[in-house]
């Protein structure tokens, strides 16, 4: 070491340059462990060393060679046999669990969203993270006031009879019997609890609502929800239709029109140019946005997307854009829209080119479902 360098110095340099060797990391546990393997390992193992140990035996008898030899084979093959049987038995497991959870294991495991080095979201948050999650996807507004979409009928105007606390109470017992797993769901009086996958701000919802969700500890909260219409809720389409078609039915300039599937709305315009197409896009995506904005919906205008379908010698020029709200739009070369990737001219190579590899990483991945020797089972 050189003179006048300290020792914790030189220990640092060495750290830098080479990494100390840490423990190894546990083995990880295996689907198909079972009793009987973990009885058969350490007796092939014992098996293996005593025959390996009397072969490099300088002086030792000739006549156990072979009594040895077989018996580390037969203990080597029986526990083989076990594993194989562990493992068909545990992948037949796996693949009757798809009658009841189609969206369980198997189907995680096949899209590679299964993680076996961490316990699931819902079972590791704390609670009163998870309520600051769930009072951020649901957060309570104030009341809103809808535009008038036509006149009003002379039904009682009396107001809902609100929810017992007996009545939620018997609910949540219920949810808590059926044991449906970590998650949100959605209760309504008198409709029973079904699972909520996504509630929309602002839609239109009945007033004696609640969201009920289980913490890591299957402890049952609740909150009030004060709008939105969850997916998969009986009332779900029919009310989103009945605050929707609205926007749908306003009054567009000439050549503007609104075409809807769910809420995904796509603006059309057509015109002589780009310059006439443009101005008319421009006015028909404002004259949408403000008829949204009155329903007490938010658009996210940053995720909007431009396509100028044009024919040959006729594409608009480099960098044309839209600006709708103070919002740049820029014009693309393709557009996705319902899973459909459209460009300019009207093919479809890019909506193949993008196709093909999910199709060969599904197919493998659902490959990995399927016995490697003899094919798909009946």
């Amino acid at each position: 070491m050189p003179p006048g360098l300290p020792a914790s110095a030189l220990t640092h340099v060495c750290d830098a340059a080479m990494l100390r060797a840490g423990p190894l990391p546990p083995k990880r546990a295996v689907y198909w462990w079972s009793d009987e393997i973990a009885q058969l390992r350490p007796a092939c193992i014992a098996a293996r060393r005593e025959s390996s140990r009397h072969r490099r035996r300088r002086k030792r008898d000739p006549n156990l060679d072979t009594p040895l030899y077989e018996a580390y084979n037969v203990g080597k093959k029986a526990l083989q046999t076990a594993i194989a049987k562990a493992k068909t038995k545990a992948r037949q497991e796996l693949l009757e669990t798809l009658n009841r959870d189609p969206w369980g294991r198997p189907y995680r495991a096949a899209r590679g969203k299964l993680r076996p080095w961490a316990p699931p979201v819902m079972d590791s948050l704390e609670p009163s993270l998870l309520t600051g999650i769930v009072s951020a996807l649901f957060p309570s507004r104030a009341e809103h006031i809808p535009p008038p979409m036509r006149p009003h009928s002379t039904a009682s105007s009396e107001a809902p009879a609100p929810v017992s606390e007996g009545k939620l109470g018997a609910a949540m017992l219920s949810l808590r019997a059926k044991n449906p797993g970590k998650g949100v769901y959605l209760w309504t009086s008198p409709t029973p609890l079904t699972r909520c996958h996504g509630l929309a701000s602002g839609r239109p919802l009945c007033d004696m609502a609640y969201l009920v969700y289980v913490d890591r500890d299957g402890t049952l909260l609740r909150q009030r929800a004060t709008c939105g219409v969850p997916q998969g809720y009986v009332l779900g389409p029919l009310l989103w239709n009945i605050g929707y078609d609205w926007v749908l039915r306003g009054s567009h300039a000439a050549g503007v029109s609104v075409i809807c599937y769910a809420d995904d709305t796509l603006v059309t315009a057509s015109g002589a140019d780009f310059a006439e197409a443009s101005r008319r896009a421009t006015a028909g995506v404002a004259t949408v946005v403000h008829r949204i904005r009155q329903l007490g919906l938010e658009v996210e205008q940053e995720k909007s997307e431009a396509l100028c379908f044009h024919g040959p010698r006729r594409a608009p020029p480099e960098g044309s854009h839209l600006v709708v709200g103070g919002v740049r739009i820029e014009v693309a070369k393709t557009l996705k829209y319902l899973g459909l990737v459209l460009d300019d001219r009207w093919g479809f190579q890019a909506h193949f080119k993008r196709l093909v590899p999910k199709l060969k990483k599904a197919a493998g991945a659902l490959g990995t479902l399927l016995p490697n020797v003899g094919g798909p089972s009946a």
